[in-house]
C-alpha cells in the first residue's frame, strides 16, 4: 500500500508551479489547480462551459485540438506549444502535455496535462538564433579572415575575407589543413602554438605568413581560441585572421625613416661640433658642403656669400669656378630674389621647366642638373648668403625634415661665420688700437728725430750752397768736384723730403669737421686721371664702379687724393710686369658701424704674404725691392682714422689684393 494519500497527491499537484488540468471529452476544463488558474482563470470565465479551446486563435486552436483529438483516440500523450495573447495584449508562449485518462474498461473518458509558460524560453531561443544569425553576418562583413577548424586542422569554416587573404577559391580548401597555406618557415612555429592551444585552451596571437599561389607571401595577424557548445561539449578552435601586409610596409617604413633621421641627426651633431670649433670662414663653407653630399648626395655644390656688388661664388664642389669679379645681383635674377625673400629652404624638382632661361644663365650648373635645393643663410636677419645644391637627375621629393635639417645647418654655419667674423674684428680692432698708439708713440719720436735732423740738413745745404757759390768762382777747380757737390745736395733733398714726410706721419693735418669731399668727383679729377692714364699706357686694364650716388664723405678733398694715389701707386707696383693686369676701383654706400661711403681698390697682383698683412701700416715697413720708405700706407692709415674711417686690407699671394676705405657721410652727420 502507497504511503501517500490522495490528499498528498492533491497538495503536490496544487503547490506545483506549472500549471494542472483534467478535460472531458469536450475540452472542457474539468478540475486545475492554482497555478493554471492564475496562468488562464481569466481567459476561461469568457469562454463557454470553460471550454478550453475557445482560448486559442488560429494555428494555436488547429494544433490543440489535432493533440486533444490523437490522445483520444490513439491514447498517446501529446505535447504541443501555443500562443496566447493575454489581456494586456501581450503574447506568451506555453508548452502543453495531454495525456489520457484510462478507465478499467481500456477507454479514454478524460484527459490531464500540464501547462507551463515558455515564454522566456522561446524569447531566449529566438535571441540565440537571431544572435547566430548575427554572429554569423559580422563574421561574413567584417574585415577580417574567420577560420574554423577541428583538432586534426581541418577547415570546419571560414569566410571570404579568409579566401581573399589567401588567394584561393573555395574548392581549393577542400581536403586540405590550417598548415597548407602557411609558409614553410612558420609551419614548426604554428604545430606549436597549437599544440599549447588544446593543452591550455587559452586564447594565442601570433603572426605567420601565407602563401598565395603565385608565390608571394602575404603577412597576418592570428588571433586564435577553443569554441564551445552551450553543453560544453568541444567544437574545434576558430581564429580570425588580419592582413598586415599595410602595417608591416608602415612599420619598414617608420624603421627606415628612423634609422634615416638618426643618421641625419649624427651628421648634423658631428658639423655643429666642428663648426663650432673651426676658426675659418672657408672652413665653414667646406664642413657645410660635405654635410650636404653625406645628406643628400648631389651631383654639385655652389656657397654664395654676399658682398659689396652682390652675391658672389666663395665655394663650390664639382662646379666651373667662376671669375673672381663676377656677381649675382637681385636686381637682375628672381630666382635671386626668392631666396632673399623667402628665409627658409626651398626645393626646385624641375630646374629646366620651373626657372627662367634669365635664372639658368646665373647658375650654370643647373642646366646639367634637373633638381636643386636653396638654403638661404641668415646673418643678424639679413639673407647674407645661400647654397645651391643640385642633382642631375630629376627628383620629385625632398621631405621636410631634410629641408629643416638643411636650415638648421645653415644657421648654425652663420652663427659660426658671425663668430669668426666678429673674432676678427675684435682682432682687428686690437691690432688697430696697437698699431694706432704704437704710431703715435712712433710718430712723436719721429718728430723729435725730424727736428733734430732737419737742422743740420739746412746748415748742410747752405754749406753747400756757399762751397758751390765758391767752386764756380775759381777756374782751377776740377769738375768732379762739381759734380759731388750737386750729388750731395740732391741727397740732402731727398733727405729733407723723407723728413718731411716724417713730419707729415707724425702730426697729421687735423681733420676739419666742415671739410667734404664727393668721393667719385675726387676720382674723376685730374690727378688721378693722369695716374690712371699712365697705367693703361703699361697695359693695365682699369675698371671703375662708381655707385656711391654721388655722396660725399667728411675729408679733404686733398687728404682723400693724397690717400687714393699711394693706392694706387701700390697696385701699379703689384702689377709691374703682370700681364693681364686689372686694377678695379669701386665706390657705394655700406653699414660700418654706421652709414658709410666705401671706397674699394682692387687689383690681380702679386699679392701680400699672409704674414706680412699685419704690418703693412707699418712706417718704414715696405715690400718693394727697389725704392720705398714704407711710409705711405701709414700716412693713409692716419689720414682716414682721424677722419673717423676705416682701412681694411684682404690678400692673398699671387691673387691680388683689395684695399676697402670707409668714411663717414656729410649728410649724414659722420660716424
Amino acid at each position: 500500500m502507497s504511503p501517500y494519500s490522495n490528499e498528498t497527491y492533491k497538495k503536490i499537484i496544487d503547490d506545483s508551479l506549472d500549471g494542472f488540468f483534467v478535460l472531458d471529452r469536450e475540452c472542457c476544463v474539468m478540475q486545475y489547480n492554482r497555478s493554471f488558474r492564475e496562468m488562464l482563470g481569466s481567459l476561461l470565465e469568457k469562454t463557454k462551459n470553460g471550454k478550453i479551446t475557445e482560448i486559442f486563435d488560429g494555428e494555436s486552436r488547429k494544433r490543440f485540438e489535432s493533440s486533444a483529438g490523437e490522445a483520444f483516440k490513439r491514447k498517446r500523450s501529446q505535447a504541443i506549444d501555443v500562443v496566447l495573447e493575454n489581456e494586456s495584449g501581450m503574447m506568451r508562449y506555453y508548452l502543453i502535455s495531454l495525456n489520457p485518462l484510462i478507465d478499467s474498461d481500456g477507454r479514454v473518458h478524460s484527459l490531464y496535462g500540464f501547462l507551463r509558460d515558455i515564454t522566456e524560453m522561446k524569447r531566449l531561443q529566438n535571441l540565440i538564433e537571431k544572435e547566430r544569425n548575427y554572429n554569423r553576418s559580422i563574421i561574413e562583413t567584417v574585415n577580417l579572415g574567420f577560420v574554423l577548424v577541428d583538432d586534426r586542422d581541418e577547415y570546419l569554416d571560414y569566410n571570404k575575407a579568409y579566401l581573399e587573404i589567401i588567394g584561393r577559391e573555395e574548392y581549393e580548401l577542400v581536403g586540405k589543413n590550417f598548415y597548407d597555406f602557411t609558409a614553410p618557415k612558420y609551419r614548426a612555429f604554428q604545430e606549436k602554438i597549437m599544440e599549447e592551444l588544446r593543452k591550455t585552451g587559452k586564447t594565442v596571437s601570433f603572426e605567420k605568413e601565407y602563401i598565395r599561389p603565385d608565390g608571394t607571401t602575404v603577412p597576418a595577424q592570428v588571433t586564435i581560441s577553443r569554441l564551445f557548445d552551450r553543453k560544453g561539449k568541444l567544437i574545434g578552435s576558430f581564429a580570425f585572421i588580419k592582413d598586415i601586409s599595410e602595417q608591416k610596409r608602415n612599420e619598414r617604413e617608420l624603421v627606415e625613416k628612423s634609422d634615416r633621421i638618426m643618421k641625419l641627426i649624427g651628421i648634423y651633431g658631428a658639423v655643429s661640433a666642428k663648426l663650432l670649433n673651426t676658426s675659418s670662414v672657408k672652413e665653414v663653407y667646406r664642413l657645410v658642403t660635405e654635410a650636404a653630399l653625406q645628406i643628400l648626395g648631389p651631383s654639385a655644390i655652389e656657397l654664395f656669400a654676399a658682398g659689396s656688388r652682390g652675391f658672389r661664388s666663395v665655394y663650390a664642389h664639382n662646379v666651373r669656378v667662376r671669375r673672381r669679379g663676377v656677381f649675382i645681383r637681385e636686381d637682375q635674377c628672381r630666382l635671386l630674389q626668392r631666396i632673399i625673400e623667402n628665409p627658409y629652404p626651398f626645393f626646385v624638382s624641375n630646374t629646366r621647366r620651373d626657372l627662367a632661361v634669365k635664372d639658368l644663365k646665373f647658375f650654370h650648373q643647373l642646366n646639367k642638373n634637373a633638381s636643386a635645393v636653396f638654403v638661404p643663410v641668415n646673418m643678424g636677419g639679413e639673407v647674407r648668403g645661400f647654397m645651391v645644391i643640385a642633382f642631375e637627375e630629376v627628383i620629385e621629393f625632398i621631405d621636410e625634415i631634410v629641408l629643416t635639417l638643411l636650415s638648421g645647418m645653415a644657421n648654425l654655419a652663420s652663427l659660426s661665420i658671425e663668430k669668426i667674423i666678429s673674432q676678427r674684428d675684435q682682432n682687428a680692432m686690437k691690432q688697430a688700437l696697437d698699431r694706432f698708439e704704437r704710431l703715435t708713440a712712433m710718430g712723436r719720436i719721429i718728430a723729435g728725430v725730424a727736428h733734430e735732423i732737419n737742422n743740420p740738413l739746412s746748415i748742410m745745404q747752405l754749406d753747400l750752397d756757399d762751397l758751390k757759390h765758391l767752386y764756380r768762382a775759381n777756374d782751377n777747380v776740377p769738375r768732379e768736384y762739381h759734380e759731388i757737390i750737386n750729388s750731395l745736395q740732391e741727397e740732402i733733398e731727398r733727405m729733407s723730403g723723407i723728413i718731411n714726410q716724417l713730419k707729415d706721419f707724425s702730426k697729421p693735418e687735423m681733420a676739419d669737421e666742415n671739410a667734404i669731399a664727393s668721393i667719385d668727383e675726387v676720382i674723376k679729377s685730374y690727378p688721378l686721371k693722369i695716374m690712371l692714364k699712365n697705367m693703361k699706357k703699361k697695359g693695365i686694364t682699369i675698371k671703375t664702379a662708381l655707385g656711391s650716388d654721388n655722396k660725399s664723405a667728411r675729408i679733404s678733398k686733398n687728404r682723400l687724393l693724397q690717400v687714393l694715389m699711394n693706392l694706387i701707386n701700390n697696385a701699379d707696383d703689384a702689377l709691374a710686369g703682370k700681364e693681364g693686369g686689372v686694377l678695379e676701383i669701386a665706390t657705394g654706400l655700406a653699414e660700418k658701424q654706421g652709414p658709410k661711403i666705401s671706397i674699394i681698390v682692387r687689383d690681380n697682383g702679386i699679392g701680400i704674404e699672409e704674414d706680412n698683412l699685419s704690418r703693412i701700416f707699418e712706417p718704414f715697413y715696405t715690400t718693394k725691392k727697389a725704392e720705398g720708405t714704407g711710409l705711405g700706407l701709414s700716412i693713409s692709415y692716419s689720414i682716414i682714422k682721424n677722419c673717423n674711417g676705416e682701412i681694411e686690407v684682404k690678400s692673398e699671394k699671387g691673387s691680388g689684393t683689395e684695399f676697402v676705405v670707409y668714411l663717414p657721410l656729410a649728410d649724414e652727420g659722420g660716424g
